[in-house]
């Protein structure tokens, strides 16, 4: 993605997406601006280019980079600001919320009775942590449905870290489209994780303390 902000005068600024269009239309006194991106879309690169010569633009904040920066984007909501300054004038400051869609966003509708393929991922091939195991999605038997009912007979596992991989299911694997991303599961090997009712998960998180990671930019 490339928005650029090119400031016009001092403070004012005009710009337009490359990659992902920008709504509303840029219009240089507008300050903020929505783009919506697809799931692969884990990383863009959002510039600005000053028109003036006198001015600059940098990117997330007055002493970010300068003009150009890769944005590594979650699934949903992220904020990336764009700050200009040009001499004898205050800093215009331009917000874009880029809409990261999740991997479920028009897929398919899941189909009970439908023989799907067991898709089976570890890592994405474009992120690898582990080098030496198969990336991307992965054909594992059995079907589906048998594969439902052969986590019903396995035990609960005694650790929540137990081995395992992320399965989903699909007409074929070669094909992510084809694959219902809102029934994907995480699946250890050789055991399954209880699922707890709303009750039970209060009673056990009863007087313990809550550690909730914050992402810091």
């Amino acid at each position: 993605m490339y928005p650029s902000a090119d400031v016009y005068s001092t403070s004012a600024a005009e710009g337009a997406s490359g990659g992902f269009p920008l709504e509303p239309a840029f219009w240089p006194l507008r300050a903020h601006y929505n783009a919506a991106l697809p799931y692969h879309a884990a990383t863009v690169r959002v510039s600005a280019e000053p028109l003036h010569c006198a001015a600059t633009a940098r990117i997330h904040h007055r002493a970010g980079p300068l003009q150009s920066a890769n944005c590594t984007l979650g699934v949903g909501e992220n904020r990336v600001t764009v700050v200009v300054e040009a001499p004898g004038s205050p800093p215009a400051v331009y917000t874009l919320l880029l809409q990261r869609r999740p991997a479920s966003f028009g897929e398919p509708p899941f189909n009970p009775a439908r023989n799907y393929s067991v898709c089976a991922l570890r890592q994405e091939c474009e992120y690898q942590f582990s080098p030496g195991e198969p990336c991307g999605l992965q054909p594992e038997p059995p079907p589906w449905s048998a594969l439902q009912r052969r986590a019903l007979t396995l035990p609960a596992c005694a650790t929540g870290d137990a081995f395992g991989r992320w399965v989903v299911p699909c007409d074929a694997c070669e094909s992510r489209a084809s694959c219902v991303w809102s029934e994907a599961r995480w699946l250890p090997y050789g055991c399954v994780h209880r699922r707890l009712t709303l009750p039970q998960l209060r009673r056990c998180l009863h007087n313990k303390k809550k550690m909730v990671p914050w992402l810091v930019p």
